[in-house]
């Protein structure tokens, strides 16, 4: 059966308190024949202070008092109010120890007020003071553990409704900065669109007439040999201007030892000029070993420079072309974000996204040994593009965590399910606590002690790969550095 307490901690019960005034009037009654000091405060006044040592007990025969705790930052807390009947200062009087708390009078207050030598003794002479004392002691404790228990229960429903509005209130901070993600998120795609489309017309039209430039230069320039002198004459700047143009990336390691054997082959020969000439394939190095030959001889090199400056215009050309189909192809692919009507896909061979991405990056990745294994590839179908901008993303990626002259890989293969590209560093490789969260927006391991990025790299690059319906995965090697691995499906 649930017990009834009083509506208030300060409420008594009738009988409780006809059987203290009884005792307090009694006390009163014979305050003067027991030589008891009587003592009145007003409204007001400090009784006893917390913290110090109290060696008089108080007896409040009129009026009221106020029971104060100062808290760390000296603000002084109410915790109880006292009537006639009750004590102030038993529990330090009682244990010797200093008060609790402090003490002042609410209204006009009149008490009695006994020395500890003076209680002492007629606590053991006087048989009546006795009794009215324990009568008033037990009176006061009871009424002190009744407020206890009730504060307690007080207590326990206020931590209860704590404990709900805290609740409710985690859950609507939650909610609202979901929704403010949202909505910031939101507003970036609306920023970055109009962003976007602005910057894709600006560098649509400088692009395009780039592009037409070098398709003029491609007709025009060998048009050049055949009206500026025989053709026989100029059959070899010519094969070589054409062998720059459709030229070949080629590897640090088939560069070094292309060098290694000109080295040997010809001693003569200047490193920087040797450097250049690694970069002509065998097939058509034979165009221009005659002319090594002879300059290798009388140590007079004009003319092998001057072949060589027709092959460095083809890479160069071809370069460029890249380099534009690429903008074209990134403009497309900014006029096309977040729209669902863009161009139509195309059969494409991965190992030639790879190729031009290369040849676009070769300035970056030359202070790198490069390795590359990329065979040519079953077609998929793919907006290229895209892709290479995913491959730049990686490729630039492994630059920023690799020192120079350390090992950046770039491999291809196929199983009857997909094909994939990896692109691997040497790096220090990504901290356990970002792998699973690498591929987020706004997640970057860069720092800003130097280049640093946005966090969207990645993130574009698992979106696009996706939009393709592949994945792309990433981990740590072993031995140090990251490996990202992209996998589109084969169209069967």
């Amino acid at each position: 059966m649930e017990k009834n307490y009083p509506d208030s901690p300060a409420e008594e019960t009738d009988k409780d308190r006809s059987a203290q005034m009884d005792a307090v009037n009694g006390l009163l009654t014979r305050s003067i024949d027991l030589g008891i000091e009587s003592i009145d405060f007003k409204a007001g006044d400090k009784i006893l202070k917390q913290g110090e040592a109290n060696d008089s007990l108080h007896v409040i025969l009129e009026g009221e008092a106020e029971l104060l705790r100062t808290d760390a930052s000296g603000t002084p807390i109410s915790v109880d109010r006292l009537k006639s009947g009750n004590f102030l200062g038993l529990i330090s009087f009682w244990t010797k120890q200093t008060s609790f708390s402090g003490s002042r009078a609410v209204t006009d207050l009149k008490c009695v007020r006994m020395r500890r030598d003076r209680f002492e003794k007629l606590m053991e002479e006087d048989r009546e003071f006795n009794r009215v004392m324990q009568e008033l002691i037990i009176s006061n404790l009871t009424q002190r553990y009744r407020r206890m228990a009730l504060l307690n229960v007080e207590v326990a429903h206020l931590t209860r409704d704590l404990e709900h509005e805290r609740n409710s209130l985690r859950s609507t901070v939650e909610d609202l900065e979901v929704t403010r993600n949202r909505l910031v998120h939101q507003e970036k795609l609306a920023t970055m669109g109009q962003l976007l489309a602005g910057i894709a017309h600006e560098i649509n039209n400088p692009s395009s007439a780039l592009l037409k430039s070098v398709e003029v230069l491609e007709t025009q320039i060998p048009s050049l040999f055949e009206k500026g002198a025989p053709l026989e004459k100029l059959a070899c700047e010519k094969q070589l201007l054409e062998a720059g143009s459709k030229g070949q990336f080629h590897s640090s390691d088939v560069i070094r030892e292309r060098m290694e054997s000109l080295q040997r082959d010809f001693p003569n020969l200047k490193r920087s000029m040797v450097r250049r000439l690694a970069q002509i394939g065998p097939e058509h190095l034979q165009e221009v070993a005659p002319e090594l030959r002879k300059a290798n001889r009388k140590g007079a090199f004009s003319r092998v420079d001057h072949l060589l400056s027709f092959f460095e215009i083809g890479v160069y050309l071809r370069s460029i072309h890249s380099a534009v189909g690429r903008i074209t192809s990134l403009v497309r692919s900014l006029k096309n974000y977040g729209r669902t009507d863009g161009a139509e896909r195309v059969n494409v061979d991965l190992s030639t996204c790879v190729e031009d991405t290369l040849m676009v990056l070769n300035n970056r990745l030359k202070h790198y040994r490069l390795v590359k294994d990329c065979p040519p590839l079953p077609p998929v179908s793919c907006h290229p593009g895209e892709i290479n901008q995913v491959l730049t993303n990686l490729l630039v990626n492994a630059c920023d965590a690799t020192e120079a002259e350390k090992e950046i890989e770039v491999r291809g293969g196929h199983d009857e399910q997909h094909v994939w590209i990896s692109v691997c560093d040497r790096g220090t490789g990504i901290p356990v606590k970002m792998l699973d969260k690498v591929f987020e927006a706004n997640v970057t391991s860069k720092n800003q002690s130097g280049e640093f990025g946005l966090g969207l790299g990645l993130a574009i690059s698992r979106d696009i790969i996706h939009k393709h319906g592949g994945r792309i995965e990433a981990k740590n090697r072993e031995g140090g550095g990251a490996c990202f691995t992209l996998l589109l499906p084969l169209d069967h």
